[in-house]
């Protein structure tokens, strides 16, 4: 039983102990007051993040990795600025 969280529509169980934790998970969310809705998604956003931050470093060390036994070197680098339009000024 595929227990993603993005899965929809919701599973129905017959109880709740059939349910996929996911879906108990996102159900249990719905009661609780904005404040600790706020801390749970703030959680799950750094986690988001560091997750992310470390698939990018897994990605560049198997990419230098790649790059040394084929005899070659590179130089990977971040971009200066974010990607995208520019802020609109102030005004």
């Amino acid at each position: 039983m595929n227990d993603d969280l993005t899965q929809t529509p919701p599973v129905f169980a017959a109880n709740e102990a059939e349910k996929p934790e996911s879906q108990r998970i996102l159900d249990a969310l719905g009661d609780l007051p904005d404040e600790a809705l706020q801390a749970v998604a703030g959680q799950a956003q750094r986690i988001l993040e560091e997750r992310a931050k470390e698939r990018r470093a897994a990605a560049r060390r198997e990419i230098q990795r790649l790059a040394k036994e084929h005899g070659l070197d590179v130089a990977l680098k971040e971009p200066k600025r974010r990607r995208g339009r520019p802020p609109k000024a102030a005004g």
